[in-house]
């Protein structure tokens, strides 16, 4: 079977998930290919070579440009904070790397069309990590709708509520910086269920207006904004008549990462619900 060398750029959370998945996806599916773990690049010396123990990696560094035009590098996992996808998607994709990338995409629609437009040009494999889309709920789902099982859809409304930071010693981590999360909740959460509704529905959203509630911390004279969507709902033109609504907090106390869908079809309804521990 044919080996594909992969460098995982990203040593923290998302890091370990994407670790985790390279060495047991060819165990539950067939893939075609046999992933190889090559290396583990982060920051810090320290955090990338204990990621390559823990999870396999042959080796490690703290130089992702150097590794991203390595010869024996065929994919490159960007499991980053998304203020550093832009720069590693396009020297990847430039170098002839198959590129798989976490959510959110981009900070901005012209980091967006840049890396698309680099990943085209190189003509390499490319994709954005929606793993709801995998939850076995929501293949059943889409085979319900696309059946006709539920009759014609109507609307569609999602809800993704957190309370992972509720507790005030929480640390304010590059989530919750507008320099660094961009568009906040809106783009980590609300990217999940306008995903959701592109897969599961024939609508076609874009975004239309947006309600947020900004969070300050310190005095009034010196308030430091975290984040400009740590609430927030979003209403998106779609191709039928009502404005599907798309809510996002990370302050929902008793709340444990559920992300809700619920479609109206003609027959009876459609709803789901996902619980996790992630972490």
């Amino acid at each position: 079977m044919k080996t594909l060398n992969v460098a995982i750029i990203g040593t923290k959370f998302m890091g370990k998930a994407h670790s985790n998945a390279w060495a047991n996806a060819p165990r539950f599916f067939e893939m075609g290919i046999r992933p190889v773990l090559k290396v583990a690049v982060g920051t810090d010396a320290a955090g990338a070579q204990q990621l390559a123990d823990t999870w396999g990696w042959e080796e490690s560094s703290t130089d992702w440009r150097a590794v991203v035009t390595r010869p024996d590098i065929d994919i490159v996992d960007i499991s980053t904070p998304t203020y550093l996808h832009c720069d590693m998607a396009v020297a990847a994709a430039e170098a002839g790397k198959h590129v798989f990338l976490e959510k959110p995409f981009a900070l901005s629609v012209e980091q967006a069309e840049r890396m698309l437009a680099a990943v085209e040009k190189s003509g390499v494999v490319h994709y954005v990590n929606h793993n709801y889309r995998r939850a076995p709920a929501v293949r059943l789902a889409k085979r319900l709708i696309d059946d006709g099982f539920i009759g014609r859809l109507f609307h569609w409304r999602s809800a993704y509520l957190q309370d992972w930071i509720v507790s005030p010693s929480f640390p304010l981590t590059w989530h919750l910086r507008q320099e660094t999360a961009g568009y906040g909740a809106h783009g980590d959460l609300g990217s999940h269920s306008v995903d959701l509704a592109r897969y599961l529905t024939p609508f076609h959203l874009l975004p239309q207006r947006f309600r947020r509630q900004p969070l300050y911390l310190g005095s009034s004279s010196s308030r430091e904004i975290i984040c400009s969507a740590l609430l927030a709902k979003a209403f998106y033109k779609a191709d039928f008549p009502l404005e599907p609504p798309v809510e996002v907090i990370r302050l929902r106390l008793g709340q444990d990462e559920p992300l809700g869908r619920h479609g109206q079809p003609t027959r009876g309804r459609a709803a789901s619900s996902s619980s996790t521990s992630a972490r």
